[in-house]
């Protein structure tokens, strides 16, 4: 660890970072929660628990628990033994939910013991420097034809493309895997010219509940 990184954390041991100015780090008994303690963090999480905040932290002679919540949910916990905490290193938190995870920095751990409710944002809301919103992937899991829902494949998996199929690792994103179709066209059948309504002929009003544009076209877009 560098001479610049190491003064970072010493300045954070004096100031509120990880937590936003704007929160009391009051407990709901009115106790202020010691600004020493945790230095650093980040979390990475869905646009939905953006409003992530400490919702507890107990310390104990031996341990320290903490654990972080949204409006909509519990997110992350973490129980750590004093003995084997190190000042300045990422020590990674459980996740509670899917498609979250997150880190603490501690500093200073001989403080005295207590323990901190914050039963509302204002108490212990995070800067958003230190949360990075990620968009939910569409696909979470794969199953084997034949087998239980529940039971999704993990470890190494090699995926192969069927006919008119492409497989490919997202540009920027290189844990994002892109399945789609090469030829998009293709896929699409013969559609009828376009008929009267007042015809003879049944026309289709609408698909899915999703009307014609004016001039009596559905338009189906394949991404």
């Amino acid at each position: 660890m560098n001479a610049t990184t190491i003064q970072w954390y010493n300045e954070n041991k004096l100031r509120r970072y990880p937590f936003d100015d704007t929160g009391t780090l009051v407990s709901d008994n009115g106790q202020q929660f010691p600004d020493s303690l945790i230095v650093d963090a980040s979390f990475t999480l869905p646009e939905v628990h953006k409003d992530i905040y400490c919702s507890f932290i107990k310390i104990s002679s031996n341990l320290i628990t903490l654990g972080f919540v949204s409006s909509t949910a519990p997110l992350l916990v973490g129980t750590f033994n004093k003995v084997d905490i190190k000042p300045y290193v990422a020590y990674p938190l459980t996740a509670m939910t899917s498609n979250v995870s997150g880190w603490v920095v501690f500093g200073d751990i001989n403080i005295p013991a207590g323990t901190y409710q914050f039963s509302s944002a204002g108490q212990g809301r995070l800067l958003q420097r230190v949360v990075n919103c990620i968009e939910v992937p569409k696909v979470t899991s794969i199953v084997k034809l034949g087998y239980p829902v529940s039971t999704g494949l993990d470890k190494l998996i090699r995926l192969k493309a069927g006919s008119g199929v492409t497989i490919r690792k997202h540009e920027s994103l290189p844990n994002t895997i892109v399945i789609a179709l090469q030829d998009p066209l293709s896929f699409v059948g013969p559609c009828n010219d376009l008929t009267d309504i007042g015809s003879n002929q049944v026309s289709v009003h609408s698909i899915n509940k999703v009307r014609p544009d004016e001039n009596g076209v559905i338009t189906i877009r394949f991404t």
